[in-house]
This record gives C-alpha cells, structure tokens and sequence, in this order.
C-alpha cells in the first residue's frame, strides 16, 4: 500500500510538472503575438523617429531572434538588429509631418527622404561564423545552414569564395531567392544585393569578415563571417521622398518593395493619436471690413463678438461704433494732486514716463485749461467739457501719455491719470480671463436708481443677461462685481458712466492685457504690437511649456487694406521637410489647389486658412485634447 501510495505520489508530482512545462508555450505565445510590432513611443511630429529609439532587437521584436549555428570549423551564437541612427554611418532621418505630397495632397504623413540609407539591418556572429573553402571555391559547410532573418528563415543554399570576398545565396520561407556576395569582405559597403535575380540598385551591404589562406598542413582556406550589414535608400515611385499616409506603409511606396529582403516585415504609418474637435478659435468675416473672433473656454461655451474693423476706412477694435476691450485701464489711485492754482508746478507721471508740468490760466469763456512742460518748453491748451466743480473733465495728452484734468471751482484743477483708455462705454465689449477661462461680455445699461448694471455674456448660440450691483457715487467711490463660471470680477462705474473693469480677476486694473485662454495650457495673443491698431495687428497663438514640452508658439498678421478691408496674412506655401522656420519657429502655411492653407503645430493644433482672392478668409484652429502622438509601427511576423 505504502509503495502504491509512493507511486501515486511520483505520478502526481511528475503530471504537475509536466503541466508547468505545458503551460509556458501559451505564454510564450501570447508574448510572441505582441512582439509582432513595435511602436516607437512617445514620438512627436516633426520628430525622427531614432530620436526616440535608435535601434531595435529581439527585445522588442521577436522576429529578431538569434540562434546558434554549427559548422566543421565549431558553433557560433547569431543576432540581428534594425538600426534607425548611427552616429559613424549616416542614416536617413524619417519622421512625421504635415506637409503637402507629390500628389498636391495636404495632411500627416510619413515622410522620409531619399538621400541616405533610412534604416540598417545587421546580423552579427559573435564567434564568427567560419566555414572551408574546397578547391573549387565552395564552402560546403555554410550550405544547408538555416539561420532567422528579418521575421522569416533563410537556408544557405549555395556560399563561394574566390579567396577575397564572399558570395551567399539564400532560400527564404516566404520562397525568395536572395544573393548577397562582397568582393572584400571589408567595412567599404561595396557589396551587391540580389533579390530573385534582379539587383536592388539602392541597397548597400558590407559582409564584414576575414578569409585565412591556405598554409602548410592545411590544403584549404577559411572564410569567417562576423557582420552582415545591409541599408536601403527609399526610391520611392515618384517623386525624391515618400509620402506614407495614415494606415499604409513603407513597402506601398518603394519602386523595389523586394528591397527590404523579406515579406514578413514593413514600416507602417498607422495615425496621429489625437482626439480632434471642432475649431476653439476662429477668424470670421461679417463683411470684407469686420473681422469677428469665435472661441470656445474651458466650459464649452462658445462666444462670438466682433474683434476688428476697418468701416469707411478706420481701423480700430470692435465693430463700426461700438469698441472692443481686452486693456485694462490705468491703475486707480487716489489723484496725482491736490487742488492746484495759477502758476503751480506739478509732476505727471505715468509708469516710467515723469516730467513737471506749470498750470498757467484758465479760460472759462472757452473752457480751455493752458499748461507748459518745463523741460521741454511746449505749451498745451487743453478744452474741457463740463461745468467747473459739477463735473468738468479733460484730457491732457503729453508724448503720447494721457492725463485726466478735473476743473474746479474759482479756475482751480486736479490732475490724475487718464481713466478714458481702457474704460467701456455703453455698447462696448470686453474680454476677461482667469486661471484658464475666458469669456467676452457687452455692457448693456446702468441704471442710477437701482445701482446696477446689465452685462451681456456673448454667447454665439444665444447671448444671456447678467445683472450686477454696485454700491457708492459714479465717478467717486462707485464699484461693484460680476461672476462667469465661478470667477469674479470687480468693475467701478465712473462719472461719465462708462465701466473701468478688472479683466484679469485680481481685484484691481494695472493696463494688463488680457487673452482668450484654452484649457490645454494655450493662449492667444490679441495684439503683439500695440495697444491700439495702427497699419497692422500681429497675433500670436501660443501652446505654454511643460515637462515634456517645449512650447510653441504661430503668428499671423491682420492688416487694413487701401479700400478700407481687412485682409489676414497667414503664412506663405511651404515646400519643404519641416513646417516652421527658425528665425520666428512659425508654422508656414501649406496651400493647396483649392486655395485652402493649412499648418499642424509640433502638439497637434491644426491650423486653416481659406485665402480668397477678393474677400476676407476665415482663421480656424483646432486644438486637440492632448499632445499629438503619431503612431509608427514596426511589424514583423513573430517567431
């Protein structure tokens, strides 16, 4: 019984082994599948893809593996490598790009150029594969050898030597007939390549190696092999690079597809791994002379409001008569002076601008205030409106930098900063931002007895009212605040009613520039150049950096024409490998047969232009949930 027991014991223990050993070819498998393709990862547009992985083996692919082979002259241990950079040998360079193809097409390809080698495939004997060289040349111990080769098996059918170089014939499982011969068996990259008896014209090889002669004792020579190398120049059937579009591959556009030696592996385009969504930003034409600004915030909501006009030939923000403001006025402060007489000197200032000023005499007849600069002897006659100690106001302009004089009672006068730039009128619209929301309001009405005023959120679908209240006397001490999506804002009402509003949320107004803020890190510039328009307004698209990105940033010019339209300057065709320059690391515009340009940022932003001859185009920019990622795949058939 106990030996029974024993017995029982051995067999199951022998079965639980067996069923381990059983169980590994299915991982095995399943492995050997997902090594079927490699992706190069975290690849960027405009990218080569060696930047990102110079070389790929058996790790990564397991139709790379080696093996071992034996021969009268002993073993030697094999593998094989795909390079896609070599620091000592040139390689080609490939990435992806959005550009325009030979066929006039726009889009994301693969592109890789025809003026080296694009890749590299070695093989490499680590003892060196050595093998008899009998009287006629042959080496009978190379023959018959089956080694792995690019995803399929290649049996030696025939290798000669002429005592120099060497000469290899292969039958590979996939049925191609392969000849591979050096005259040297040196680095020099002099050797031919056959594939089913036609010569592949943009191919380079090196078998790398040694032949030992003959000597005393020994009848024949030895022929050791330690490197195949092999390298392909794209040829592709038209043009001087191949364009591979999304879901195709290398082999489709090569002239001599055989080149790459094996049916069983190709380089293959499969997308940009991006989520696209309609247009965030957008330049639209109300008319040849108004140019409006579409945009979606961080909330999804989308705003609409007139951004730029050239009406009867003035070019200026917002529409025809009523402005648009993203400046913030002057800063608020109590008034640069006091109460100031006859022939008292006092001292502008306005940030980094100072000088001192006389207030010589007071005309109430014409209501003209005269002044001097002292240091620059010019004197200012300055009207106002009003009636003194009730309200009367005017402004002083001194190089360009503006000052606000309130007129007095007994020809006395205050001085203090301008407040008219960047004030709201009733009419106007205004653009604020914080964190990394955006939204654009009208003001609408204000009503003194109630101590309210009516903001108008412009919202493209369906604008919608937004009531707020204020506390204090126009023009004194009157302020109050408004909330969009959760972020709030502080406004003053001033005497002649117009709205001074912190555009940025900080609780105070310092001329700070507000911007049409994404929720992906990005911005746009509304005016690069100057505060107000003058003959152009440069604009500036901007994605901010982060760990794993650089930032980038496009620029774009609108511009008032002699026939009182606007006209948008969005980049010029572009006929080349990457799509931005240098100098500006703009993003050129690519036009094609329709005139519609177009331009991809290095993060995914696609950017569209219809450019007509006789009209004002529309701007479009489509910024994606995430960073781009192209998907380029390396397949081979696993092993």
């Amino acid at each position: 019984m106990k030996n029974v027991l024993k017995i029982c014991s051995m067999l199951c223990c022998v079965l639980f082994l067996m069923g381990s050993v059983a169980a590994s070819p299915k991982l095995t498998s399943v492995s050997q599948k997902s090594d079927s393709e490699y992706q190069f990862s975290g690849l960027g547009l405009r990218q080569a893809t060696g930047d990102v992985k110079d070389t790929i083996n058996r790790r990564q692919l397991s139709g790379l593996q080696g093996g071992e082979l034996t021969t009268s002259q002993g073993d030697t241990h094999y593998w094989q490598e795909l390079s896609f950079e070599d620091p000592t040998n040139p390689i080609q360079p490939w990435a992806v790009n959005y550009v325009k193809n030979d066929n006039d097409e726009v889009g994301d390809f693969l592109v890789i150029d025809n003026k080296e080698p694009f890749y590299q495939w070695r093989q490499t004997f680590n003892e060196g594969l050595s093998g008899v060289v009998d009287q006629y040349g042959h080496i009978t111990d190379f023959e018959g050898l089956q080694m792995k080769a690019l995803g399929e098996v290649w049996t030696i059918t025939e290798a000669t030597s002429d005592g120099s170089g060497l000469s290899l014939t292969f039958q590979t499982s996939s049925g191609r007939t392969i000849l591979l011969q050096d005259p040297t068996l040196a680095d020099n990259w002099d050797g031919q390549v056959e594939v089913d008896h036609s010569r592949i014209e943009d191919a380079s090889l090196a078998l790398v190696g040694s032949v030992t002669a003959a000597r005393q004792g020994r009848a024949s020579s030895v022929v050791t092999l330690e490197n195949i190398l092999y390298r392909l120049t794209v040829d592709p059937s038209q043009g001087s690079r191949a364009y591979i579009p999304e879901w195709h591959g290398v082999k489709e556009v090569l002239d001599e597809p055989e080149g790459l030696l094996s049916d069983s592996w190709d380089i293959r385009y499969q997308d940009l791994d991006i989520n696209p969504r309609p247009p965030v930003f957008s330049l639209l034409p109300m008319a040849d002379d108004q140019l409006m600004v579409r945009f979606k915030n961080a909330e999804r909501d989308e705003y609409l409001f007139p951004f730029v006009s050239n009406k009867n030939g003035v070019f200026k923000w917002g529409s025809e008569h009523d402005p648009f403001v993203f400046e913030e006025a002057r800063e608020l402060t109590p008034a640069m002076t006091g109460e100031l007489v006859y022939r008292t000197r006092f001292v502008a200032r306005d940030g980094d601008f100072e000088t001192t000023m006389i207030y010589w005499f007071h005309d109430p007849t014409d209501r003209v205030l005269t002044m001097e600069d002292e240091a620059t002897s010019v004197w200012y006659s300055v009207t106002y409106t009003g009636i003194p100690g009730q309200g009367a106001y005017a402004t002083l302009n001194n190089q360009g930098h503006e000052f606000e004089i309130e007129v007095l009672e007994n020809n006395k006068i205050r001085v203090d900063k301008s407040r008219t730039y960047g004030t709201v009128p009733l009419d106007g619209y205004f653009l604020v931002s914080q964190d990394d929301d955006s939204a654009v309001l009208r003001y609408e009405n204000v009503d003194l007895a109630e101590q309210t005023v009516e903001l108008e959120l412009q919202f493209a679908d369906q604008p919608r009212t937004l009531v707020a209240s204020y506390t204090g006397t126009p023009g004194q001490d009157a302020y109050g605040d408004f909330v969009v999506d959760f972020q709030h804002f502080r406004f003053w009402v001033n005497q002649d009613l117009t709205l001074t509003v912190d555009l940025d949320g900080d609780r105070a107004v310092s001329s700070k520039e507000t911007r049409v803020l994404t929720d992906k890190n990005g911005y746009f510039d509304l005016a690069m150049n100057e505060e107000v328009p003058d003959d152009f307004v440069y604009m500036q698209f901007r994605m901010a950096a982060s760990d794993d990105f650089n930032g980038e940033k496009y620029l774009w010019q609108v511009w008032p024409t002699l026939d009182n339209e606007i006209r948008i300057e969005a980049g010029d065709e572009y006929e080349g490998m990457y799509a931005k320059s240098d100098e500006w690391n703009m993003f050129a515009m690519i036009e094609d047969e329709n005139d519609q340009k177009y331009a991809m940022t290095d993060y995914g932003v696609r950017i569209s232009y219809n450019d007509p001859s006789t009209a004002l185009g529309e701007l479009h920019f489509d910024i994606p949930e995430a960073m781009n990622e192209p998907r380029v795949i390396v397949e081979m058939a696993a092993q």
